[in-house]
C-alpha cells in the first residue's frame, strides 16, 4: 500500500527515518520506486495483524506529531 504524505509537507525519506528512529517500524520511501512516487510511502502487508495495528498506530502518532510541530512553527 502507499500512503500519500504530501499533504504533510515532510519529504518521504525524511519520514521514513523518523518513523524508523522514534518507533521501531521500517517501511520504504516513495522515491525508492522513482521520482513519480517521490512525498510517498510504501508499506508492506505482509506482517502478522497485530504488527500491523502497532505499526499503523506509530505511522498515526508520528503524523500527529509532525502535524503539532507545523501548528507551532
Amino acid at each position: 500500500a502507499m500512503l500519500d504524505l504530501r499533504a504533510l509537507g515532510i519529504d518521504d525519506l525524511v519520514f521514513a527515518n523518523r518513523l524508523l528512529d522514534e518507533h521501531d517500524v521500517a517501511l520504504m520511501p516513495g522515491v525508492a520506486f522513482g521520482e513519480q512516487a517521490r512525498g510517498f510511502v510504501r508499506i508492506s502487508l505482509t506482517a502478522p495483524d497485530e504488527q500491523l495495528r502497532l505499526a499503523i498506530a506509530a505511522i498515526g502518532a508520528l503524523v500527529g506529531k509532525i502535524g503539532a510541530e507545523q501548528a507551532s512553527a
